[in-house]
């Protein structure tokens, strides 16, 4: 099937991963998202825009899938993401980004955020045709 936009769904958890960066969206906490037409490595989306918004460098090769949930009648994938970042050295707009216990989340955060963020941690991985899931122990 040829999806015709990719939706990258991006967890930056602190290198203890007992924290994790989210957006504030209205009032919401809420996931990194880039947006692309192109079937390229999501972690190449989600680099160029948290260099872009945050001045922070991460390389697309350290984005790790997730899993990827596709949407058949919008004919979009949704792809989910994690990496590991050292929080220390990111400057963040409070404004806009807030970094968060994943065992304490606030209550003004997304209801979806709280499967997603246990499932970023299990370490499932789906693989390249979406069809095996892989699970590492």
């Amino acid at each position: 099937m040829d999806f015709v936009k990719y939706i990258n769904v991006g967890f930056i958890f602190s290198s203890d991963l007992r924290q994790v960066l989210l957006k504030k969206v209205n009032d919401k906490l809420d996931f990194i998202l880039a947006e692309s037409n192109s079937d390229k490595s999501g972690g190449v989306d989600l680099s160029k825009y948290l260099n872009d918004e945050l001045s922070i460098k991460i390389k697309a090769g350290d984005w790790m899938i997730v899993t990827a949930l596709p949407h058949i009648e919008k004919l979009y994938l949704k792809r989910i993401y994690r990496t590991m970042y050292d929080f220390s050295k990111m400057p963040i707009d409070d404004s806009k980004y807030q970094i968060v216990d994943i065992n304490n989340l606030p209550n003004n955060c997304k209801p979806n955020l709280k499967w997603l963020i246990p499932l970023c941690l299990d370490l499932c991985v789906i693989s390249s045709n979406y069809n095996q899931i892989l699970i590492r122990e």
